[in-house]
């Protein structure tokens, strides 16, 4: 009797391990990994595509280092004084290189039409005063001299700065007449143009300027 008393305690007591077993073990553990966040929502509620954001993230901080940064220079201006193309920044900048030939009479010689583009960058230099554009001509000369002489017969008042040394067709690559550089008023250059830039298109390029 005593023996199946026994006997009954210990299954009694194996039964009971065995449900309290069952017990712990339908818990489920931590695995101690964290799971990948697969969707994020917006400040309205939508879903917001993770790689798609760090795809455009990167395409713009490429844009901004691929940003051409305008080099600044220094020259005499037809009327004797030093000027800096970054005395012009805060504004957006028109950039025009131009050039002549002198012709051994001292007669100064621009490229067959050019003297209506002159006369067109004086148009757009006179509607630039009250503007948020300025426009910065360059003349390539051997003999500033003869080229104020020019410039004063013609009447143009707008920013004509002598490069007797070609320091600035150098620095900018100009290698046509005219050539033509955009710059942003932080001082990037945005766009070209060249000898079928119209002032229309001069316009234009200014307006659509960041």
């Amino acid at each position: 009797m005593k023996k199946l008393i026994v006997m009954l305690l210990v299954v009694a007591i194996v039964i009971t391990m065995t449900a309290c077993g069952e017990k712990t073990n339908g818990v489920e553990e931590p695995s101690g990994e964290v799971g990948q966040i697969e969707d994020i929502k917006d400040g309205n509620g939508g879903d917001i595509d993770v790689e798609e954001s760090e795809k455009l993230g990167d395409e713009q901080e490429d844009e901004i280092e691929e940003r051409d940064k305008a080099d600044d220079f220094t020259m005499k201006d037809v009327n004797g004084n030093e000027v800096s193309l970054f005395d012009f920044l805060g504004k957006k900048i028109v950039l025009i290189f131009w050039g002549t030939t002198i012709m051994e009479d001292d007669v100064v010689a621009v490229p067959p039409g050019f003297e209506e583009k002159l006369q067109e960058y004086e148009e757009l230099h006179q509607k630039s005063k009250d503007s948020d554009y300025v426009v910065v001509t360059v003349a390539g000369t051997s003999d500033e001299n003869i080229i104020k002489d020019y410039v004063k017969g013609k009447g143009y008042t707008m920013p004509i700065l002598l490069d007797t040394e070609s320091i600035g067709y150098y620095i900018y690559g100009a290698m046509a007449i005219p050539t033509i550089y955009y710059i942003d008023s932080e001082g990037y250059i945005v766009d070209t143009g060249g000898s079928r830039t119209t002032k229309e298109d001069i316009l234009d390029a200014v307006e659509n300027m960041d």
